[in-house]
């Protein structure tokens, strides 16, 4: 083989063999602006999203406080039970403290008139305390004469004198009169004096036996007891009869008014209105212008002045109706 023959075979491994030894060609890198702006579009992309993000977590977190809040639903039959119950408590309340209102108002009401009455029966106590009963005192200013004259004020206090006496007799007649009164208004007035029942038991039988001391006969009394002095029974008495003392008690009242319940005539006003004067013809004593209801305790008054204290039986009903007093004085101080 010839050498021109052998030159195409060394050009052949030539060029492989420089292919070999010869890198590619590469491709040329982005610019270094391009790879900048790619990444910036990325963070931009990134933030937008984050934004987008945080602005709807914020609507759904104001969405949550301002929405009304979640009803739950009662069941049928506690939704009808629920007015009635409050309806029931309501009324339940408002009895209890109208109860309480009222029974404070019984209780003031009570004092009161309990004080009205425990003030008369400690006048009329003293009254007859004062008159010494069980001594057989004689009782030297129950003149009849002083029905109907006014004696003359003395200069100087005297207790003796025709004018003081005049007060003690028509004083006494007053007093009496007075505690009738108030018995009248317990009798016809259910709440007068409502208090306690035992209270009550026990201001009815006072009233009860001072009512009989006044007009019962006591007959087998006085058979018993005998007339000091002669050993007979013939008393001297005088009786003021139970409905009598009724009929005192309702002219001793003023008249109710709207506000104003009734009560017992003050002293001024019994002695103005009632007692008065009475008129004498020739030497009957005659009521004349003096209420008849009240000239009938005046007279029970007045005879006890006429006879002797040791024949006189009205002495012992007005000790019993003193006995009497001072228990009822004890349930109104209580």
């Amino acid at each position: 083989m010839t050498n021109a023959c052998l030159i195409p075979k060394f050009i052949s491994i030539a060029l492989l063999a420089v292919s070999f030894i010869v890198p590619a060609p590469k491709v040329p890198a982005l610019p270094t602006i391009a790879r900048s702006a790619a990444a910036n579009m990325s963070v931009s992309n990134t933030l937008e999203e984050a934004r987008i993000a945080n602005q709807n977590a914020q609507a759904a977190y104001y969405r949550s406080q301002t929405a009304a809040p979640t009803r739950h639903e009662l069941p049928p039959w506690l939704n009808a039970v629920l007015p009635l119950l409050a309806l029931v408590l309501g009324s339940v309340l408002t009895y209890l403290v109208a109860a309480r209102q009222t029974s404070e108002a019984q209780d003031r009401l009570y004092k009161r008139q309990e004080t009205q009455v425990r003030a008369a029966v400690h006048d009329l106590m003293a009254t007859l305390e004062n008159l010494r009963l069980q001594d057989n005192k004689n009782l030297d200013f129950l003149q009849e004469g002083f029905l109907v004259e006014q004696p003359e004020r003395p200069y100087a206090f005297d207790r003796r004198d025709p004018y003081y006496q005049k007060y003690d007799f028509v004083n006494l007649v007053y007093r009496l009169c007075a505690v009738l009164g108030w018995m009248e208004l317990y009798r016809v007035d259910p709440t007068f004096l409502n208090g306690p029942a035992e209270d009550k038991c026990r201001i009815e039988a006072s009233f009860r036996a001072i009512r009989i001391a006044l007009s019962a006969d006591f007959a087998e009394e006085k058979k018993a007891l005998r007339v000091p002095g002669d050993g007979t029974s013939h008393w001297a008495d005088g009786v003021i009869l139970e409905d009598d003392q009724r009929a005192i008690g309702e002219t001793m009242l003023t008249a109710a008014t709207k506000n104003t319940p009734p009560a017992v005539f003050g002293y001024g006003a019994f002695c103005v209105s009632l007692f008065r004067f009475a008129k004498k013809e020739g030497e009957t004593i005659r009521v004349g212008d003096q209420n008849f209801w009240i000239w009938n305790a005046t007279r029970f008054i007045v005879d006890m002045g006429r006879v002797p204290p040791n024949t006189d039986f009205r002495r012992q009903r007005l000790t019993k109706v003193f006995s009497e007093l001072r228990n009822l004085n004890e349930v109104l101080t209580r």
